[in-house]
């Protein structure tokens, strides 16, 4: 019955992960049809705390379940190491990507392209909190912490493997280009974890990589 419970709370994790993206998708489709292209103040507001709000909650459980080590013994050579080593491995995973993307015909996935769209429709500060802060923090928790650590609680790196495969899947691949993408950054944030077996680093680096790609599409 126990991993029954566990399998309950996993999807109620994904369910609370998406309710706030899934809010504010509905509300910029109400003021599309209303010919309004920016959210309201008050739209903002709600959008903004609901994803506070997630991630103070994700937080909360992931040291309910003890996925968090000791804060103290953070090395900043083992930070620095994993987040330079990890992004330059999640560059030569892009490059590979991009070269199947190319041969397909197209310029990047369609997840990626989702991204580029809702970037021009909600004010910066909003798209890179949700994508810098909120969905690095609560997807590690999600599948490298809560499936390694809870579902496959005997068998860790089996649950490194399969929390991999389910952020791949969560990223919607459509295309080799678009698996090699988001399965080689699975990849690589899982090894981080399983090699430090601190969320703490694959946090860092999942933060860092959002950062530079948002800024690239600020600059583009």
């Amino acid at each position: 019955m126990k991993i029954v419970s566990r399998i309950a709370i996993f999807l109620g994790i994904i369910f609370l992960n998406l309710l706030p993206s899934v809010v504010m998708q509905v509300y910029l489709t109400l003021n599309k049809d209303q010919g309004q292209l920016l959210l309201s103040q008050p739209q903002l507001l709600v959008i903004s705390l609901a994803y506070i709000i997630e991630v103070v909650i994700f937080i909360y459980l992931a040291k309910k379940w003890q996925l968090f080590g000791n804060w103290k013994s953070l090395s900043w050579k083992t930070l620095f190491k994993s987040v330079g080593l990890g992004f330059l491995a999640i560059m030569l995973v892009n490059i590979l990507s991009n070269i199947f993307f190319a041969l397909s015909g197209k310029d990047t996935s369609l997840n990626q392209s989702a991204l580029i769209d809702l970037f021009s429709q909600i004010p910066k500060w909003l798209f890179f909190l949700s994508a810098v802060v909120v969905a690095p923090i609560t997807e590690e928790i999600i599948y490298r912490g809560y499936v390694s650590r809870r579902l496959f609680e005997n068998r860790p790196t089996w649950g490194i493997i399969f929390g991999a495969l389910l952020f791949t899947l969560a990223h919607t691949p459509t295309d080799l280009g678009s698996w090699i993408s988001y399965g080689g950054m699975a990849t690589i944030f899982g090894f981080i974890y399983w090699k430090t077996n601190r969320l703490e680093y694959s946090f860092a680096l999942h933060m860092f990589n959002n950062l530079l790609a948002s800024l690239l599409m600020l600059l583009v």
